[in-house]
């Protein structure tokens, strides 16, 4: 998720009996943009998450809590939690530091005296594309952090990512992609020992993969079934994302190869690209997503659309489920549209 805000809001679902907590990213180069969407919608903010804080190899933490944010969050007595990541997604020195204690004393005692220091509501952990290899490590650190930060009256949330299954993967795509990054996460531990997860259900499609959707509404169901087989629903905040992909041809520099390549695109550049070239925007009701494909020298460019309209029926789902709530990455880059739902 690189570095991030995240703002949780609250309202009541005409159609539910609970209420929905909705959860929106924020990477620090929309930062403006984000903070006029905060200060326009202020009054049902309730905490905002940043992405403050790095842990390099050997529990050394670097960064620091956002000035304009923190204004923002004093100014309107809104919760501040700051978001953690491990050093740059590397699972080399993820995983030294992992197996180091010493190194994850270090961090949460830094981290700890950050919390105290700033007056924070809690804290959110974002480690990524750990191997599954370091299921055991990450499952342990998560548990020593939770168990710190809960003694001192703080509240830990963590980031995982989407997964369908523990097991029988049909493709070495999806084999692999679980090695490598999805099967890290202990959904049953990590349920048990956090205040709430946000379970990232996005990049269905992306680097790496045919064109396709961001994240099917078929697909987010599995996502759903699958953390609600291990995860109370109350403790789940499903993520949504507000970026579309963008899929077309291209050389791979330096070399003499040529593959299908992925680009995320925000809102507004899309809006750009479907006003010049005016191509004819499709809607798919069984994906809930709107695409479109067009010429471009001869070669078909592909773009599926997360916009109001697939966030709303993403949105359905967390309600249907009666989740915690939604995770929408990330503000900023936004459908304006999504703040009529």
């Amino acid at each position: 998720m690189r570095i991030l805000l995240v703002f949780i809001l609250y309202f009541s679902m005409l159609s539910t009996s609970f209420s929905m907590e909705n959860v929106f990213y924020v990477l620090r180069d929309q930062q403006q943009q984000a903070l006029q969407a905060l200060t326009m919608h202020k009054k049902i903010v309730n905490t905002v998450i940043f992405q403050a804080y790095v842990i390099d190899s050997k529990g050394n933490v670097s960064g620091d809590a956002d000035k304009a944010v923190m204004a923002f969050g004093k100014a309107n007595s809104i919760h501040l939690m700051p978001m953690v990541t491990n050093s740059k997604f590397d699972a080399a020195l993820t995983h030294q530091f992992l197996a180091n204690s010493n190194a994850r004393k270090l961090a949460l005692d830094t981290l700890l005296a950050s919390c105290k220091k700033n007056q924070f509501y809690g804290i959110q952990f974002d480690f990524e594309m750990v191997p599954l290899t370091d299921k055991k490590l990450l499952t342990e650190f998560y548990r020593e952090a939770a168990d710190l930060f809960h003694k001192n009256k703080f509240i830990v949330s963590f980031a995982i990512a989407p997964t369908l299954k523990d097991d029988h993967f049909p493709t070495d795509y999806q084999k692999k992609l679980y090695t490598v990054w999805q099967g890290a996460y202990d959904f049953k531990k990590l349920g048990e020992i956090s205040d709430f997860v946000t379970v990232m259900a996005y990049d269905q499609h992306g680097i790496g993969t045919i064109p396709g959707p961001v994240a099917s509404l078929p697909w987010v169901d599995l996502v759903i079934k699958h953390a609600l087989s291990l995860i109370p629903a109350n403790k789940i905040s499903l993520g949504v994302p507000t970026y579309s992909g963008l899929w077309y041809m291209s050389a791979i520099p330096h070399t003499t190869r040529i593959t299908m390549h992925y680009n995320s695109l925000d809102y507004r550049t899309l809006q750009y690209i479907i006003k010049k070239l005016q191509p004819r925007i499709f809607w798919d009701d069984l994906n809930k997503i709107h695409f479109s494909f067009y010429d471009s020298a001869g070669l078909n460019k592909y773009i599926f659309i997360e916009d109001a309209a697939s966030l709303k029926a993403k949105r359905n789902l967390a309600i249907k489920y009666k989740l915690r709530g939604i995770s929408v990455f990330r503000l900023g880059i936004e459908d304006p549209d999504i703040w009529n739902i």
